[in-house]
């Protein structure tokens, strides 16, 4: 689980989106409201569909709440791997936001989840080790 959230604000708009899928290399970021509440999940995928329903000249003038995924999957802080993985491919989604009254403690991706299930399984060693 990533605990430094990088979230962005439902009103921000997608050039800036774009910015931070470049640099973080994420596949998915929490939105949030002024209130810094939780309301929704953006993911590349929302971006790039942008690409295919609407005319180039008009993607910069979109902000995050008309593409964002609502409502946000989010699981509890206790949940075990194996619930995480089971939500994830209910919901058919990439990432959970990890929320305890209210407050959004990280972010748990596939990547996470394979990661760290694979090192379990392999008694806390990476391949190569």
């Amino acid at each position: 689980m990533s605990t430094e959230v990088v979230s962005v604000n439902e009103n921000e708009p997608i050039e800036e989106l774009v910015w931070k899928f470049q640099y973080y290399r994420y596949a998915g970021f929490p939105v949030l409201n002024d209130k810094r509440e939780l309301v929704g999940i953006v993911r590349d995928s929302d971006i790039l569909k942008l690409f295919v329903m609407t005319r180039p000249d008009s993607i910069l003038a979109e902000k995050a709440s008309d593409v964002m995924r609502v409502p946000p999957q989010t699981i509890s802080p206790q949940a075990t791997a194996q619930e995480a993985v089971e939500k994830m491919f209910d919901a058919n989604v990439r990432l959970l936001a990890v929320v305890e009254k209210k407050e959004i403690l990280g972010v748990i991706s596939r990547e996470d989840l394979v990661c760290g299930l694979f090192t379990r399984e392999k008694g806390g060693e990476w391949p190569g080790e």
